[in-house]
């Protein structure tokens, strides 16, 4: 027991042993933590390769492993909360839709966009939008023109009618009334060409 250099051997030995433990156990930490970062599991890799650095604190590839993981980590929380910004954006703009609120819906739609950059659903539904708009403001003012047309087409003044209507026909191209007014009012100023050139003749 008092042989000194026998001790001193055996703590050798020991220290060895700890120390090839701890390398065996830090080498399956670091590949449990590969295998978890492989199949996305980025807690499991993270607390794997911060127990490998508590082993080894000196050691470079757990810590640039943590560093990866914590910036992913950050970038799926981010995207997390674009993505929620956007469904919010894209929910009130529906509604807004619903309401006929439609510049409203085009803006929420375009902040939908600043969170999902050229975001089909987003971009062709402010084109919809912006086309229901524009089809309605043909419509307001369709039915104005045919109201001032028909009254003068009423009083029988079709001079005045006539653009009235073509302005009509240009607004809505589909619309068969102002094209059928139009062929009436050419009608009558074919009619009376025809009696002014028997009149004369």
């Amino acid at each position: 027991p008092a042989n000194r250099h026998a001790q001193q051997r055996s703590d050798e030995i020991a220290e060895i042993l700890r120390r090839q433990q701890a390398d065996q156990e830090y080498r399956n930490l670091i590949t449990q933590g590969d295998n978890s970062f492989r199949e996305l599991l980025y807690m499991d890799a993270k607390n794997a390769f911060q127990q490998a650095l508590r082993l080894k604190p000196d050691e470079a590839y757990p810590q640039q492993r943590i560093s990866e993981i914590d910036n992913l980590l950050a970038q799926q929380a981010q995207n997390a909360e674009r993505l929620k910004s956007y469904k919010d954006a894209v929910f009130q703009a529906e509604l807004n839709f619903e309401r006929q609120f439609y510049e409203q819906a085009i803006s929420f739609y375009e902040n939908a966009l600043t969170h999902k950059p050229g975001d089909e659903v987003a971009t062709t539904r402010i084109q919809e939008i912006k086309d229901l708009m524009n089809e309605l403001a043909n419509r307001t003012l369709y039915d104005r023109v045919i109201r001032t047309a028909d009254r003068a087409f009423q009083r029988n003044q079709y001079s005045e009618a006539l653009p009235d209507y073509e302005q009509a026909a240009e607004l809505l191209p589909n619309e068969e009334y102002p094209r059928n007014q139009i062929e009436k009012i050419n009608a009558i100023f074919e009619e009376r060409a025809r009696l002014a050139a028997e009149a004369e003749a």
